[in-house]
């Protein structure tokens, strides 16, 4: 049924968020052939998509330049590994996943490794922002020159780690922080600045 959408219409925007059964058989079954015209896929909260969803869709689609895997929750750093192929890719959203940031910064690598061009300019996080250090954020910050947005949006942001300092947070010419994550920046006593 979802295959039959794709036939001759060069479908660009693909909003599937809260179809609870999507899973791996459904995506495949949907992904038969790969496309060139799909850019922009929105999964949020399809909570059955997991690594193996995200590999078809990222060998199907390859020229994505938004995905929101948003609310993903079987997603994990094997999945996102997959997104290498994804050398267009301007906009990532991985909030509320069981990702750490460690899993953001090796995609990031291996795509720099690839000699792809990266076009990364938004990423919205969520996972463990236990898993952020300053030497995170600032690797990040070398390898991604054309990022504009990095919004962390973590549960337990900074937990009373005390592992992200102004030193980290400093370099960054926007740092979009959740309400959430400001509550956890305030009780740490770490404020966000940013260079202007």
């Amino acid at each position: 049924m979802l295959s039959a959408c794709l036939v001759g219409k060069p479908l660009k925007n693909l909003q599937l968020k809260n179809f609870n059964q999507l899973n791996e058989k459904n995506i495949l079954g949907f992904f038969v052939t790969p496309t060139t015209s799909i850019t922009n896929l929105n999964l949020s909260d399809c909570v059955n998509v997991g690594d193996s969803a995200v590999k078809i869709i990222a060998s199907r689609c390859p020229f994505l330049k938004s995905l929101s895997l948003r609310h993903c929750v079987k997603l994990t750093g094997v999945g996102l590994d997959h997104c290498q192929v994804l050398g267009s890719l301007e906009r990532l959203n991985v909030a509320m996943t069981r990702l750490k940031g460690a899993d953001l910064l090796r995609l990031v690598e291996i795509l720099n490794s690839n000699e792809k061009a990266l076009a990364l300019a938004h990423i919205e996080f969520g996972g463990s922002g236990l898993s952020w250090t300053n030497e995170l954020l600032l690797r990040l910050g070398v390898l991604l020159p054309r990022l504009k947005t990095l919004e962390i949006n973590c549960g337990d942001m900074l937990g009373g780690s005390k592992k992200l300092t102004d030193e980290g947070l400093g370099n960054w010419e926007m740092l979009e922080v959740s309400e959430r994550s400001k509550r956890a920046l305030r009780k740490t006593s770490i404020r966000a600045t940013t260079k202007h």
